[in-house]
């Protein structure tokens, strides 16, 4: 499911790589009440092939009395950056502004196989960017997340966990006052390089992949 808001990056995103995107956009959704000092925030980050209808996949722990408790907590959840749920990603549109190679003024021509590769940090990043900036949050609780949404939460706490962060809104406090991974590691494992290396080789071998330019039905 892609339901939800989306925000809008205002200006080129620079990715890790040093890649740029020009149009980089975030699917979000929210659940619950904002405080009035901005501060009871939960930031729940999905799974690889998950995405940010929160409701959708962990619904059990979601609503009032519960873990993710919307009585007392303002709840947000963030598509992440490449996946294919109402983010930017490889069957997002290329924007005009990029187009060098050729001609692709009459057909809107997708990233396909030429979407560049993001990392967790920039998926962090611009998430962000999301909270801080466009949602206005002065701090965030916590922050969970499960396998590859645990890697995000290591990742928030790098990059917004200290009062020297750039996302400290007051100085006196880190933006990112504490996290819960679950189930990940600080980096992969031989045995995950090798079973997502199986799975690539999967996909190139699919008749209908065409090189990196599939029929998409």
């Amino acid at each position: 499911t892609n339901e939800g808001k989306t925000y809008h990056h205002p200006s080129p995103f620079q990715l890790e790589s040093g890649q740029i995107l020009t149009k980089a956009e975030l699917r979000y959704m929210t659940y619950g009440t904002l405080n009035s000092t901005r501060d009871n925030v939960l930031v729940v980050c999905h799974a690889l092939t998950g995405n940010a209808s929160l409701h959708s996949w962990w619904g059990d722990l979601l609503g009032p009395g519960r873990t993710f408790d919307t009585d007392r907590y303002f709840i947000v959840c963030c598509n992440i950056l490449g996946s294919c749920y109402g983010s930017t990603a490889p069957i997002s549109n290329i924007p005009s502004s990029t187009t060098t190679q050729h001609d692709r003024t009459k057909t809107k021509e997708k990233y396909g196989i030429d979407f560049p590769d993001v990392s967790v940090q920039d998926t962090v990043r611009l998430q962000l960017h999301l909270l801080h900036d466009h949602l206005n949050l002065n701090s965030l609780k916590c922050v969970i997340g499960g396998s590859f949404g645990g890697m995000q939460t290591v990742e928030f706490a790098a990059q917004a966990g200290t009062t020297s962060s750039p996302f400290s809104t007051s100085g006196e406090k880190p933006f990112v006052r504490s996290v819960v991974p679950i189930a990940c590691g600080a980096s992969h494992s031989a045995w995950q390089i090798a079973v997502s290396e199986a799975q690539r080789q999967a996909i190139y071998a699919d008749p209908k992949w065409r090189g990196g330019k599939p029929i998409l039905e």
